[in-house]
């Protein structure tokens, strides 16, 4: 007669912990980073999951990373949540018009939801005769990269988008770089032990490139939205875009995957920084200052983050990108 294996409550919380681990290894993208924070936990103890857990949020602050963390949901207010209340409008995604004098405003408030590149060129369509274009990023923290660099093609016809470094597991990090030409949309992937190869997507129309563009931003535009700006103005011409804002963008050069580790029926929730991302020259814009933040800089200052001013100097740059 067989019997069952019985695994204790500490078994079990040293399982969950060397579990997480684990997964920190295979995706956080700072390789030393994570064996430093490591080394300093030494070896953990702890008798239960509980124990598990606070171990593992130590060592998640020993990484010194903000956005690497155990998420945890929050606990739900039940008065509240049967009290009606009345649903407030979501903020519009996206927004393009176009005036009598042949000036484009296309506003993009977020990069969080699919399909924007086509929700973007079924707009672009009404406004694509436009003799120049005011771009508003001002507040948008970014979202998909994958999506910012499909609106990145309906802009730029030929060059070079930018490239995302992802680690894949604990010893390897893999690269794309993202492309367009007059026909293709591509990625040249590479990783080390593998053979170089490429990805192709969809290549959409350039309806809304090489003209005179003005990119508003401020200190809230971040990540894919830096992205987006970054490889606008390293791809344009001499003398065809000009960036106007209250100041720097907050260098957000990192991304993030989030992942559920499961063990013995206890699930950890976790958001890591998995990759690094960096402009068409390769410049890498930093991590918010972690340890470094080498930001946008507009190069025509307003004063205030949004309102008539922020527009009123865009519209006066684009005035002079046009004579």
């Amino acid at each position: 007669m067989k019997h069952k294996l019985q695994i204790s409550e500490r078994q079990r919380a040293l399982a969950l912990y060397h579990a997480v681990v684990q997964t920190l290894r295979s995706n956080f993208y700072d390789r030393d980073r994570l064996e430093k924070a490591l080394a300093e936990q030494k070896r953990p103890q702890f008798g239960d999951e509980e124990g598990a857990l606070a171990a593992i949020d130590r060592l998640l602050f020993a990484l010194g990373d903000t956005y690497t963390e155990r998420l945890v949901e929050p606990q739900r207010d039940t008065q509240r949540d049967a009290a009606p209340s009345k649903a407030q409008p979501e903020p519009e995604e996206l927004r393009a018009v176009i005036g009598g004098n042949g000036i484009a405003y296309v506003h993009i408030a977020n990069f969080d939801k699919a399909g924007l590149r086509d929700r973007l060129i079924a707009k672009a369509e009404k406004i694509k005769d436009h003799r120049g274009l005011i771009l508003d990023l001002r507040n948008n923290r970014g979202g998909r990269m994958d999506e910012a660099l499909a609106v990145l093609a309906v802009f730029i016809e030929n060059g070079v988008l930018g490239t995302i470094k992802n680690r894949i597991d604990a010893d390897a990090v893999e690269s794309r770089r993202y492309c367009v030409n007059d026909t293709q949309f591509f990625a040249e992937v590479e990783s080390s032990g593998k053979k170089p190869r490429h990805i192709f997507f969809d290549r959409p129309p350039c309806l809304l490139g090489g003209r005179p563009l003005v990119i508003l931003i401020n200190s809230r535009t971040a990540s894919a939205a830096e992205m987006l700006t970054a490889s606008l103005v390293e791809n344009s011409e001499p003398g065809k875009v000009t960036l106007v804002g209250s100041g720097s963008t907050p260098g957000k050069g990192i991304g993030q995957i989030e992942i559920d580790v499961h063990k013995f029926g206890s699930t950890v929730k976790l958001r890591i920084t998995r990759s690094h991302w960096f402009t068409p020259s390769g410049q890498w814009l930093g991590d918010c200052g972690q340890t470094v933040r080498d930001g946008i800089e507009p190069e025509v200052v307003v004063e205030g983050d949004s309102g008539i001013e922020g527009l009123t100097a865009a519209r006066a740059a684009l005035d002079k990108l046009m004579t």
